[in-house]
């Protein structure tokens, strides 16, 4: 609110010049001090008024729809935490997914077919690959897609070669920093957060019995993200929750890795992704 300027006293009248006819005393000009004072008064009502319309109309609604917001989310977390995993899972994935994706060619897909080096990400034999030589460890190949916080995200992966494949998500905005959610071939999975050029940080690695070991064995990976909470499943089986907030919120993608093989071809069909 802006100051209120002082007003400046009254200025004295002279007295009018004596003379022999009586004449009556010349009226004031300007306000009187009670009326200067009322007009401040109606001012400050008057301007105390428009903040308030201000904050009915637009600051108030403002907060109370991000407060309800925050509200439902937290709602929304503590219901999940109170289901069972499996609950979980089918309370996730069993609306229209926001983006149904067959990974079966370009027309229509999130993702394009791009290079680097000698790896490759392309559409073959009705199925999107990630292709590199034994010299190149990984190669990720990313969607075109919102930044997304809390979702289900379901990819079908097939190791044709190599040692690992699986999704990434949350992917920040240069495409060097994300979640990584893959299996192995021997039979192992592992959720691990990279950040650039530094070697990954595995949050959780462990064997799974839900795994379909062995080459060109087909495994459905999904991972449900709400807030930082992390939930593992493969082949629609729960294999554990992790709580991290490295990363809140990115695109997709998903990711080859040849584990020192001569080379590596992980083919993934039918991206899924609903929306939380």
């Amino acid at each position: 609110m802006g100051m209120v300027q002082s007003v400046p006293t009254q200025q004295a009248f002279q007295a009018a010049p004596a003379s022999t006819a009586q004449t009556l005393p010349e009226p004031q000009r300007g306000l009187s001090l009670e009326k200067i004072l009322l007009l401040i008064i109606i001012a400050l009502v008057v301007i105390g008024g428009s903040g308030l319309i201000y904050y009915r109309a637009a600051a108030h609604p403002a907060n109370l729809h991000a407060q309800a917001t925050s509200v439902a989310q937290d709602f929304l977390t503590a219901q999940a935490r109170s289901m069972s995993p499996q609950g979980i899972y089918t309370q996730a994935t069993r609306g229209k997914p926001a983006i149904n994706d067959p990974l079966s060619g370009a027309n229509g897909s999130i993702w394009s077919e791009s290079s680097q080096g000698n790896s490759r990400c392309l559409f073959t034999n009705g199925a999107f690959h990630a292709q590199l030589p034994g010299k190149t460890t990984s190669i990720e190949c990313f969607a075109n897609s919102d930044k997304l916080s809390n979702f289900a995200f379901q990819v079908q992966v097939t190791i044709v070669n190599g040692l690992e494949g699986g999704l990434l998500f949350r992917v920040g905005n240069t495409q060097t920093s994300f979640y990584g959610f893959v299996v192995s071939s021997d039979g192992f999975y592992q959720l691990a957060t990279i950040n650039g050029t530094n070697l990954p940080i595995a949050l959780n690695y462990a064997p799974s019995p839900a795994i379909k070991t062995g080459l060109n064995q087909s495994n459905l990976l999904t991972v449900i993200a709400r807030g930082n909470d992390i939930y593992l499943y493969i082949n629609k089986q729960y294999v554990t929750t992790v709580n991290d907030n490295t990363y809140t919120s990115g695109g997709l993608g998903l990711l080859a890795v040849s584990g020192g093989s001569p080379s590596a071809d992980i083919a993934f069909n039918n991206a899924q992704v609903w929306q939380l």
